[in-house]
């Protein structure tokens, strides 16, 4: 899931990026248009000059921009991708409660796994303890029985 999520951003900055060179494009030719238009008069007020804008100086100063929020940046995409996570998880669970019963395994037809007991070597000498006063319980038992 957060490969997807990663994925998409990487893809959605790209696009912007995409947008952005577009964009800048877009402007050069209606520079272009006035340029040929007012031979060398001022512009009218109405339109912007774009003389000094190219695609590397936008770049440039979108990174500095990264530079300086990255934290931000990547702080908001962490938020972001746990209230996706969590909204979804909350819609299949008021969708398909059958299907999150099974998978839980409420049901009973799924197989439950086992606790595989203590790791360390003192809860496991403990475990061997009282196995052996349960053997020996029963011992005792068996004999008052008789």
């Amino acid at each position: 899931m957060a490969t997807i999520l990663i994925l998409l951003f990487f893809i959605f900055l790209v696009s912007t990026i995409i947008m952005v060179s577009f964009r800048v494009q877009q402007i050069r030719k209606i520079r272009t248009r006035e340029n040929n238009i007012s031979n060398n008069q001022q512009a009218h007020n109405i339109y912007f000059s774009f003389e000094n804008i190219n695609f590397t100086s936008l770049l440039r100063k979108l990174f500095s921009l990264f530079k300086k929020n990255l934290n931000l940046i990547i702080l908001f995409i962490i938020k972001m991708w746990i209230k996706i996570f969590n909204f979804i998880i909350k819609k299949i669970k008021d969708r398909f409660p059958k299907a999150v019963n099974i998978l839980n395994g409420q049901n009973g037809n799924s197989i439950k796994v086992k606790n595989r007991g203590p790791v360390s070597f003192f809860l496991k000498t403990i475990n061997e303890y009282k196995v052996k006063i349960k053997k020996i319980k029963e011992e005792i038992k068996k004999e008052d029985r008789e």
